[in-house]
């Protein structure tokens, strides 16, 4: 029966949440790991006015024995728990990159002592959470969300399976209480085949659970380093450091509050990763979690190896976009279109000291011909990937095209390059059947 709720689990995750990034869903041991927090997602809300994300990540997490202050502790039964987790997530974002968070945990929480077996079934906390995306140039993305965990989980008094007591209260799907909790990521893409991202992550508990528990505040840091050597493909390397701090409880012969030695954890954990872009807004990525150290306050369960799948889709809603035209760029009247015969289109950004000495030589040609359409693209708060993809093969700026009237491409030029457009045309119009009828013409 476990083994069938498990594959359900997943088997929703797969059909009805796409998308790759997992957050922390409850910083607890049952957590999903880190990964980043905007990708296509803020590509696709810039091809319209909105895009809407589902995504969604189902996983095992296995806690196989218990230790006492961080020694192994044989109870009289040998007990371990199971984890499958999984969450879905929806999200609406708009091209300036604010948007709004839903997230939907669920999972199967499985005990063993001896030859007893027991699963809970349950819901997990709901999320709600506001986040705001800026581009710093191509290359660097940086991301807040604020937010509040709502309890709507199931929370079990002392935790889990009653018989193993204190050990096991951190391992609950829902945690009974709410929770305000903010997160930052920073994402740096050097290049298309390179990113390096550092993300935090905290959350403080506001109240006490049913049964007079109090959570302590909880932070997890990442910070991670992701190749792409083939495009669509992408592998990470990360390491995660979880910090979950000491509840209390209120004695029932004092009559106060005293702390609770078996919550607090120090957690460190590699998290390698692989990532892939399907096309059409479709995302995948298999992830891996492997604790390398783990210092356990009081009487826990040690936290195994945990492997987790997440696909996703984002798409476009609301109209198209339209890149920001330059006054050069305005609507042609039917006059000039009728007597353009070339386009140069060149795609420059403010922080591109080339394309800010392009400028006076693309005026004087504007001026000299008047058969070319001259249009400018402002790429300053592209990214390195969106600019891969609207203008294929690009490597550096500023880019000037060369085309016919009928968008035909002559040419493609970059960097130093960008600056000879001028003998392209000069090229074309010797090449041009027009253009030698006219002269033939004239004689």
């Amino acid at each position: 029966m476990r083994t069938l709720l498990a594959a359900a689990l997943g088997a929703i995750a797969l059909l009805y949440a796409p998308f790759a990034s997992a957050q922390c869903t409850t910083c607890s041991p049952l957590s999903l790991p880190s990964s980043t927090l905007v990708g296509p997602d803020l590509q696709a809300a810039r091809e319209a006015s909105w895009a809407i994300v589902t995504q969604g990540t189902t996983g095992w997490v296995g806690f196989p024995r218990q230790l006492a202050d961080n020694a192994p502790f044989e109870a009289r039964h040998g007990a371990r728990y199971d984890l499958f987790l999984t969450t879905i997530q929806a999200t609406a974002l708009h091209r300036s990159g604010l948007g709004v968070d839903v997230v939907a945990p669920f999972g199967l929480l499985a005990s063993r002592t001896g030859a007893e077996r027991r699963s809970e079934l349950s819901f997990g906390d709901a999320e709600v959470r506001g986040r705001g995306t800026t581009l710093l140039g191509r290359s660097v993305r940086l991301t807040a969300i604020a937010g509040a965990a709502l309890p709507t989980g199931g929370y079990t008094p002392r935790s889990g399976a009653e018989a193993l007591g204190e050990s096991s209260r951190a391992l609950t799907i829902g945690r009974g209480v709410f929770w305000a909790l903010a997160e930052v990521e920073a994402r740096w893409e050097p290049s298309r085949h390179l990113a390096l991202t550092a993300s935090a992550q905290g959350r403080a508990p506001l109240g006490e659970a049913a049964d007079g528990f109090r959570w302590g505040p909880e932070l997890r840091t990442l910070g991670e380093i992701e190749a792409r050597p083939i495009a669509p493909i992408g592998l990470a390397l990360g390491g995660e450091l979880s910090l979950r701090g000491n509840g209390s409880i209120v004695d029932p012969f004092l009559n106060e509050r005293v702390a609770s030695e078996n919550v607090g954890a120090t957690i460190v954990s590699i998290v390698p990763s692989v990532r892939a872009s399907l096309g059409g807004g479709v995302s995948a990525s298999l992830s891996g979690r492997v604790p390398v150290h783990q210092d356990l306050v009081g009487l826990q369960f040690q936290q195994g190896p945990g492997v987790f799948l997440g696909v996703g889709y984002a798409f476009p809603i609301g109209g198209s976009a339209r890149v920001p035209a330059a006054p050069s760029e305005k609507a042609a009247t039917h006059e000039e279109a009728q007597k353009t015969r070339y386009v140069v289109r060149e795609y420059g950004a403010d922080w591109c000291d080339a394309c800010k000495r392009l400028e006076p030589l693309f005026e004087a040609s504007k001026r000299a011909r008047a058969d070319v359409r001259f249009e400018r693209v402002d790429v300053t708060d592209w990214s390195e990937a969106e600019l891969a993809r609207r203008v294929p093969g690009a490597t550096s700026l500023p880019i000037v095209e060369v085309s016919r009237a009928d968008g035909t491409l002559l040419a493609r030029l970059e960097g130093e390059n960008a600056f000879s457009f001028a003998g392209h045309l000069d090229r074309a119009d010797r090449t041009s059947p027009i253009t030698r009828t006219h002269k033939e013409e004239a004689r």
